[in-house]
Order: C-alpha cells, then sequence, then structure tokens
C-alpha cells in the first residue's frame, strides 16, 4: 500500500508538470522597454533546480539557474534576468530586440528532467494615435481623406468606425464622400498590435466646412480663368482685324497713283531735220608757199550745220568754240 502511494505521488507530480510543459511550443508576446514574465511553472519542493536557457540554432546558453535547496541565485549575473519566488516564474527586467527569441525552461527532480518551450516575440507599444485630413470637391460632394498612423508600435492592424458603421476597411487610409445635404459624423482609428491598442476620433463637420469654402474658391478662380482667356482671344482678334485693313490701305494707295504710259518710238516720217549753228574757231591754213606778209592774228568764225538727233523735239544751236588761231610769219 505504501508503494502504491508513492507511485500515485509521482505520477500526480509528472502529470502536472507535463499538463503544464508539452512539447508544442508556447508563443509568448513583450512589450519593447518593459519587465517580462514567463508564465508559471509548477515547482515541487522535492525538486532540485529550475533552470532559464536561451536556444539559438541549436545551441543553448544558460542564463539563470534556481537551486531549490539554496534558494539562490535569484538574479542572473548581468542582472537582465531574475527568479520570482512568488510567482515561480523567471522574469526579464527591460525588454529589448535581442531578447526575441526561443526559451526553455527545465525543471530538475533527481535524474527526471522536463522541459518548457517558448517562442518569445518583442513589439513596441501604440502610442499617441494621430489623423491627417485632406479635402477636395467632386461634383456635388465633398471627398474626405483620412490618413491614420501612430507614434510609435511595430505590426499594427486598422480598423474604422463611425457613429452607424464598422468599415471592412483594414489599411490606415480612409476615403469617404460626404454629400452637400448629409450631416457629419464622428470616425474613429483603432490601431492594435499583439502587446497593446490605441483608437483616434475625429468629426468632419469642420472640415466639411473647410471643403465647401474651397469650392467656392475654385469656382470663382474657374471663372476668372475663363474670363482671362476670353479677353486674350479677343484681343487677338482685333490686332488681326487692324493689321488686315492696314494692309488693305496700303494696297489701295499702290494702285491709285497714276501710272505714265509707255514711251512709243517717234514716228520716222515726223522726223524734224534741225539746223544748228556751230562757231569754232580755226586756224587759217596758207594759201602760197611764199610767206605773205603778216597776217594778224584773228578769230575766224565758222558755222556749221548739225542734224540733231531724230528724238529731240526741238530745235537747239550749238556754238563750238575751236580756239583762238594764230598766224606766226
Amino acid at each position: 500500500m505504501f508503494y502504491f502511494f508513492i507511485i500515485c505521488f509521482i505520477a500526480y507530480s509528472c502529470f502536472g508538470l507535463l499538463s503544464a510543459c508539452s512539447d508544442s511550443v508556447i508563443r509568448l508576446n513583450g512589450t519593447l522597454g518593459q519587465r517580462f514574465t514567463f508564465q508559471s511553472v509548477p515547482f515541487e519542493p522535492e525538486s532540485e533546480s529550475l533552470t532559464l536557457q536561451l536556444t539559438d540554432k541549436n545551441k543553448r546558453e544558460s542564463l539563470l539557474i534556481y537551486n531549490q535547496r539554496l534558494r539562490e541565485p535569484t538574479i542572473s549575473p548581468d542582472a537582465r534576468f531574475t527568479y520570482n519566488k512568488e510567482k515561480s516564474s523567471f522574469e526579464i527586467l527591460q525588454l529589448q530586440r535581442e531578447n526575441q527569441g526561443r526559451y526553455d525552461i527545465t525543471i530538475k527532480n533527481g535524474r527526471s528532467e522536463i522541459s518548457c518551450k517558448y517562442d518569445l516575440k518583442v513589439y513596441e507599444k501604440i502610442t499617441n494615435v494621430v489623423i491627417n485630413i485632406t479635402q477636395n470637391v467632386q461634383n456635388d460632394s465633398c471627398i474626405v481623406t483620412m490618413d491614420c498612423f501612430p507614434r510609435t508600435g511595430d505590426n499594427v492592424t486598422f480598423s474604422w468606425t463611425n457613429d452607424q458603421m464598422n468599415f471592412t476597411h483594414n489599411h490606415n487610409r480612409l476615403t469617404v464622400y460626404i454629400p452637400n445635404d448629409n450631416t457629419t459624423r464622428t470616425y474613429h482609428c483603432h490601431v492594435e498590435n499583439p502587446v497593446s491598442k490605441s483608437s483616434h476620433e475625429v468629426n468632419l463637420k469642420t472640415y466639411f466646412e473647410l471643403c465647401s469654402k474651397t469650392a467656392a474658391k475654385s469656382v470663382d478662380y474657374s471663372y476668372l480663368i475663363f474670363l482671362i482667356i476670353g479677353l486674350f482671344v479677343i484681343v487677338e482678334i482685333v490686332a488681326i482685324l487692324i493689321k488686315k485693313r492696314l494692309n488693305r490701305k496700303k494696297i489701295g494707295k499702290l494702285h491709285i497713283q497714276p501710272q505714265s504710259p509707255p514711251r512709243l518710238p517717234p514716228n520716222p516720217e515726223e522726223t524734224v531735220t534741225s539746223l544748228n549753228t556751230v562757231y569754232a574757231v580755226v586756224q587759217k591754213k596758207e594759201l602760197n608757199e611764199v610767206r605773205p606778209e603778216p597776217f594778224p592774228s584773228g578769230i575766224i568764225t565758222v558755222y556749221g550745220k548739225v542734224q540733231k538727233k531724230e528724238s529731240e523735239d526741238n530745235l537747239t544751236m550749238i556754238y563750238e568754240l575751236a580756239g583762238p588761231s594764230t598766224v606766226h610769219p
């Protein structure tokens, strides 16, 4: 009977350990920069030690070994890991990115050992969720685009809701169309990751009013553009008409000026023969070989007839002075 109770006690202890630590890997999530606590492991008084190990590519590194009999140590040499006696669990004092990985917690009881396997993931906490809004006008509706993002946080998911419905949209950007006759609503952006969640809300009433003002400004601006284009076209047309009119006046002046009739050649029958008197001074020749008495020098006038060219109409008298003639003795 005694042996029966011993066997039952051992089986109960082993069953409790096996139920807490199975062959499957337990997924754990930790927050960057905060204290992290592993799951509690049943640690019986008969157990000798409890070991925390980091497993990396089939290599195990012992981080902290707690001895049940000595009840120490409770903190690792590098002061990064500790054992909490009250919770019967290991803790990481300040979680860092490099703490992410696979861990084994081994319970040693005599010759038997049971290990619990954990996969630790480290995430940054979500903080300061904000929504940036831009508006635009299309037809009679105001188009509002909302961009939601957190200041800190990784591996996040988004969801959107308003006063009346939940959206199936799971992105950080949401675009809504608000008709002019529709009442504005409050929209909520929800951000979540495995270790934290946060949200932010915005009422589109203010942005709808801005959108309406933008629409009015855009209409006035468009009219101004059309007005400038119309004036430019009118000025171009007037300039072209004025240029054509000036060209016509210039061409008219050239045709109005009378052209002199072509000059015909004179008729041979009508040619007038004209007489011209030419006065020339010539030197008188000696009449005989015998030198006469000295002859006083003088000027002899010779009259000759010169026929005028047929093309000339009037009679012209031409006088030619041959020059003084001197008779040498």
